[in-house]
């Protein structure tokens, strides 16, 4: 299967892994070292990404930065695949393998890439490999989703199942609990939402095992954040060139923040070779 095809049917779903926090004096305690977290207006993270399945593992390194302007740089890379991007004054500047765009991201002209033809997908669809498929799933996530999903965001607490909280040496680790069946119903229908034919979309169910960990320094600050799960992915025959497959599906996502609480500031990115 060719990447690009992948592309076209995948969202960065993945990306909803990053959520929110729970209740009582729990999630207040939580609440006030997010607090001190974003209390700068910016913010430095290292990303690692680590997928599973049918017994392949694909890894993905990168940095997210976020500054007061509102502006962003986020870079990605994965085996010999590298994705950088660069968002401000409404425009996302997207280099992919050298592959130049630039968007309109303001709420009234927001451009989103169009999926290929029907016809184009069911000819690149034979020969499915699930190397590619993780990789493209990976490559999904990107600086204008982060934003758009709220990946740092906490979530209203009634989406949590339970949130604990665990001191150690150095900190803090909370414990959060997210029901299946709200994530499975936001991953499908993110996924139909990417696709112009049903019959492209990429499914998911049977969440388990799903927990995000969040540590607190000692300090009173959120400095990291681990995302862990798995889900069974169903492989529509459009996609696959051959039957429908579902295959379990296992990630790991990890965000370790750069000098938590302190400001950060983006330079400004060379822009040649963009063409809107």
């Amino acid at each position: 299967m060719k990447r690009k095809m992948i592309t076209a049917a995948l969202t960065a779903s993945v990306i909803m892994f990053g959520c929110g926090f729970g209740s009582g004096n729990t999630y207040g305690d939580y609440e006030e070292a997010y607090m001190a977290l974003m209390a700068p207006g910016s913010l430095n993270t290292d990303i690692t990404l680590v997928l599973n399945m049918e017994e392949e593992t694909v890894r993905a390194e990168g940095n997210m930065k976020m500054d007061q302007s509102g502006a962003m740089y986020f870079e990605l890379e994965m085996g010999d695949k590298k994705v950088t991007q660069y968002a401000k004054d409404g425009k996302l500047y997207s280099d992919v393998d050298g592959a130049k765009e630039v968007y309109d991201t303001s709420e009234k002209n927001a451009q989103k890439p169009v999926p290929k033809d029907g016809d184009a997908r069911k000819e690149e669809g034979s020969g499915f490999s699930t190397t590619e498929f993780m990789e493209e799933f990976a490559s999904m996530l990107e600086a204008g989703k982060i934003r758009e999903m709220g990946l740092l965001d906490p979530i209203p607490e009634q989406m949590i199942d339970e949130i604990t909280a665990k001191e150690e040496e150095n900190g803090i680790i909370y414990t959060l609990d997210l029901p299946d069946s709200f994530m499975e119903k936001i991953f499908n229908i993110m996924i139909r939402e990417q696709v112009s034919e049903e019959e492209y979309a990429v499914s998911f169910s049977n969440l388990k095992e799903f927990r995000c960990y969040m540590h607190e320094n000692a300090d009173g600050i959120l400095d990291g954040m681990r995302y862990e799960g798995n889900t069974d992915v169903t492989i529509p025959e459009a996609l696959t060139g051959e039957a429908e497959k579902t295959e379990n599906l296992s990630l790991e996502l990890q965000l370790d923040v750069v000098d938590p609480g302190s400001e950060v500031t983006i330079p400004e990115m060379d822009l040649s070779g963009f063409e809107e």
